[in-house]
């Protein structure tokens, strides 16, 4: 699956493959946030009401990105993995099913790799916890600004880049002590080091969003980024 290295403007529509199925997860949620209150929803998902009772109704084909971004803000701070996969699913189809498979089982895998390994590597002289508030505290973008560039893509892999850019600072203990610990580095240190690291991350997050690469073929015709 290609990519030109650039995310499709908002207009750029995914096919939904289970309307019905959409429909059905849209209005779940709006019986259980909004008492059923379609006017209330649209304004606060800030999607025009007849589109989205139209998508309520099972009735649409294929969502613009951006109607899929507002979408997910219908679940306010109760979204999570679980919800955003739901509303996923209703986007593949059998032919692009095996590729969405296998990306969540190696997302699932990468997740439980790093948090493990960073659990086993914490150190004596400090915790993941404690390495994280202070890398918060010189890189803010680091848990805000760049996680929101890679919301579209997906909350899991927001997860992997954060885990990935901090996973090289927990080595001290498991090199008997030779590596650096991250506690020696001086706040310009461990700053530029993160900046380096979100830096490479973005790199591999420049590619179109994660259903879209999932969705390959199936984009809406006239949607497919051209290659450069």
């Amino acid at each position: 699956m290609g990519t030109s290295g650039r995310t499709p403007g908002r207009g750029a529509r995914w096919r939904v493959a289970e309307p019905v199925g959409l429909g059905e997860t849209i209005r779940r949620v709006i019986d259980r946030r909004f008492a059923g209150n379609l006017a209330a929803a649209a304004r606060a998902s800030g999607i025009p009401q007849q589109t989205l009772d139209r998508i309520a109704k099972g009735k649409a084909k294929a969502v613009r990105r951006w109607t899929l971004h507002q979408l997910r803000g219908l679940w306010g701070e109760d979204l999570d993995d679980s919800a955003a996969q739901e509303i996923a699913g209703t986007l593949v189809d059998p032919s692009s099913e095996e590729s969405a498979n296998r990306y969540n089982e190696w997302s699932d895998n990468e997740v439980q790799r790093l948090r493990s390994g960073a659990k086993s590597r914490e150190g004596e002289r400090g915790s993941y916890a404690k390495l994280l508030e202070r890398a918060k505290r010189l890189v803010p973008e680091l848990t805000t600004r760049f996680l929101r560039t890679v919301a579209d893509s997906d909350r899991r892999r927001s997860v992997i880049a954060v885990l990935r850019v901090l996973d090289g600072l927990l080595a001290h203990q498991g090199s008997g002590g030779v590596e650096r610990d991250w506690d020696d580095l001086t706040d310009d240190e461990l700053r530029d080091y993160l900046r380096a690291g979100l830096k490479r991350e973005k790199i591999l997050l420049a590619r179109t969003a994660l259903m879209e690469r999932i969705q390959g073929a199936r984009l809406a015709p006239g949607d497919r980024p051209r290659a450069r």
